[in-house]
């Protein structure tokens, strides 16, 4: 057997250069029920501060959803209580799925793999030895990478592996948490095109106006506390065009050289990393607010901190804004 799978690789002819091919990304799905997900009395908060309220909503076969809000705003806790990973501090509050339907979720922490096996290993235990090779080599895996451990993998390589095993489970309720994070645009633009593909009702929380565009016909928006059931896709921000009568700029003015696609994106990815860094420290700050034994100039320096944590993400915010108005303008 050594023999022939030597003689195999000699005779294989030479791969084209990674950059040069594309992943074939598909997501079969079962048809489901009409009512695919029946919710009524989701209500979160966090530190005194309520995150969201979700009266009652309907998902029927085949929608398409774009969940949105400013970073902190409760998205992926939403996901969540929906998926029953946590439950609503509504007593009330309940969450249904109809008969035959099978839940595919995509966590943008990338996590659920055994970080002590390899890209092999992981995919051995789904579909065995032939087709797990296959498989790994049609989502852009050399051989010699179907051997790294899963603790190993850089970002866009643990974001193939969920995709690839999320594309296994054929489930005809795809929720997606960010799934565009660590992707590179050719990963991106693949995934889009299966997303437009697929026969079964989506789920998305993205920052990628432009990608729930394409795929979202209905939208929820979180933000400030307050849940919002909108029957259209999201819009990006609006720009107001200067006044007729605004005076012109210099026209000796030097001008800025237009930043390529590829650094406004990995500009955008900066600004988010940073801004859920902030979250973080928030939310540490507001657990060390909620201990006990605290004095009178803990509160001050803790809330001085707060405010200055506030003002550092409102700045964040709005570069990624502008940021994405910018890529948006291409």
């Amino acid at each position: 057997m050594e023999t022939r799978y030597d003689k195999l690789l000699a005779e294989e002819p030479p791969r084209p250069p990674l950059a040069e091919r594309n992943v074939r990304i598909r997501f079969p799905a079962a048809r489901g029920p009409e009512r695919v997900l029946e919710a009524a009395a989701l209500e979160k908060s966090f530190g005194g501060r309520r995150l969201f309220r979700v009266e009652s909503l309907t998902v029927r076969r085949g929608e398409r959803i774009a969940l949105t809000g400013p970073n902190g705003a409760g998205k992926s806790t939403l996901l969540r209580v929906l998926l029953g990973a946590l439950p609503s501090d509504d007593p009330a509050g309940f969450v249904r799925t109809g008969p035959g339907v099978r839940v595919g979720y995509y966590d943008q922490q990338l996590s659920g793999f055994d970080e002590s096996l390899t890209l092999f290993e992981t995919l051995h235990r789904l579909v065995g030895d032939k087709e797990a090779h296959n498989l790994l080599g049609a989502w852009l895996f050399p051989y010699e990478a179907q051997f790294k451990k899963v603790a190993d993998l850089s970002g866009g390589e643990r974001a193939r592996l969920a995709l690839l095993t999320l594309a296994l489970g054929e489930a005809n309720l795809l929720v997606l948490d960010e799934p565009t994070n660590h992707l590179d645009l050719e990963t991106v633009e693949a995934l889009e095109k299966a997303l437009g593909n697929y026969q079964g009702t989506l789920i998305v929380v993205s920052h990628d106006i432009a990608f729930l565009q394409n795929l979202a016909g209905r939208t929820w928006a979180v933000r400030n506390g307050i849940f919002e059931d909108l029957p259209r896709p999201p819009q990006p921000p609006r720009v107001e065009k200067p006044a007729a009568t605004a005076k012109k700029p210099p026209t000796r003015r030097p001008r800025r050289a237009k930043k390529s696609r590829w650094h406004v994106e990995r500009r955008i990815e900066e600004l988010e990393t940073k801004m859920e860094e902030l979250h973080e420290q928030l939310e540490s700050l507001h657990s060390r607010a909620a201990r006990p034994g605290l004095g009178p100039d803990d509160y001050r320096e803790i809330a001085a901190t707060e405010d200055r944590l506030r003002r550092e993400l409102a700045g964040l915010e709005a570069a990624w804004e502008e940021a994405v108005e910018e890529l948006e303008g291409e």
